[in-house]
């Protein structure tokens, strides 16, 4: 992905996802939003002055991933402890007993992930409403990383909207 020109800042990480990556940029009068779909690179453009309000709503998808996440874990888990009790005499010369070690160590990365999907925050999709209607965003996915963007922003937006008029 291209990166647009000094005057522009970094408002989001690029967002990988299954329709490609897309990163929003704060530039002087805009939000841009670059979004890279299988090898095409699209721009979109929101003016201060023509937004009327960013809306973000909370998802389930935290909640989902964790559950998909936990429950496989814990499938992993009870495949070592499996291992580990079939391995009864002598472990170092089982086979088995390497398995369920491989298998604890896959449950603890899901363990891992599960954490840190918790600790990033709720998920949530954001819309632009315009006089042309809602939009949504590419990104961000996570409310405390949107309303760290709307308080940089907000104030940028009234400026422009008291300006135009």
């Amino acid at each position: 992905m291209a990166e647009p020109t000094s005057n522009f800042q970094r408002l989001t990480r690029n967002r990988f996802g299954l329709a490609g990556t897309g990163a929003l940029w704060l530039g002087p009068d805009h939000l841009l939003l670059v979004s890279n779909s299988g090898g095409v690179e699209r721009y979109r453009r929101w003016f201060f002055k023509d937004i009327q309000l960013l809306v973000a709503r909370r998802t389930a998808r935290r909640l989902i991933l964790n559950l998909i996440g936990g429950s496989f874990g814990a499938l992993l888990a009870l495949g070592a402890l499996a291992s580990f009790a079939s391995a009864k005499t002598d472990p170092a010369d089982s086979p088995v007993f390497y398995v369920g070690i491989v298998l604890a160590s896959f449950a603890g990365v899901c363990l891992g992930l599960c954490i840190a999907n918790s600790i990033f925050g709720p998920g949530c999709i954001v819309h632009v409403l315009t006089p042309m209607g809602a939009e949504p965003l590419a990104a961000p996915r996570r409310l405390n990383v949107f309303n760290r963007i709307a308080a940089r922003i907000g104030p940028l937006i009234e400026a422009a909207q008291r300006k135009a008029g």
